[in-house]
């Protein structure tokens, strides 16, 4: 028996991937794995699991969601641009 190598596990559909991708790359982006489940439930009626989308996401797609990080609020923005 021949080895045929691991087989693709996305079972989503190839327009669907394409349209996420395009999503992805834009400045609004995803906030988080859940809201890339509800976005292909609402867009291309596809129900996934959570671990399903972050699979394709951030392993298939290599993109991550994009959060804003914390910051103080004792921060000067004068010093944030000297820092630059």
């Amino acid at each position: 028996m021949d080895y045929q190598g691991r087989k693709s596990s996305c079972a989503t559909p190839i327009e669907a991937v394409e349209n996420l991708t395009i999503k992805l790359g834009s400045e609004e982006g995803f906030g988080s794995y859940q809201e890339t489940q509800i976005w292909l439930k609402e867009e291309h009626a596809i129900e996934v699991a959570y671990s399903t989308a972050h699979k394709l996401v951030r392993y298939d797609l290599y993109y991550s969601p994009k959060v804003a990080r914390p910051f103080s609020e004792k921060q000067s923005p004068e010093m944030v641009l000297d820092f630059k």
